[in-house]
């Protein structure tokens, strides 16, 4: 999955608006550690490799993140409970 691919199907969720399902989202974090430099979760590291899924770690990666598809994740994930996030 390209940058624009996981923006775009990120976009889709939010739009949707209901709670994303892990099956939805699961996908949308192997592409995005897929990307150049996400190796160790990139810019969403303290969520993503050190199980920090509380939503002020997540609300401080979104506006730490310079990159859009961080961002745009950041969002998913933020419409998750919390017990979706741990399963993560």
């Amino acid at each position: 999955m390209t940058v624009d691919e996981i923006i775009r199907a990120c976009q889709i969720l939010i739009a949707f608006g209901g709670k994303p399902t892990l099956p939805e989202v699961r996908p949308l974090i192997d592409a995005y550690y897929d990307l150049d430099g996400n190796g160790a979760g990139g810019e969403l590291h303290i969520v993503l490799d050190d199980n920090n899924v509380e939503t002020h770690f997540i609300r401080w990666c979104f506006w730490h993140a310079k990159r859009q598809e961080s961002r745009a994740l950041c969002l998913v994930l933020l419409m998750l409970s919390n017990s979706q996030r741990r399963k993560l």
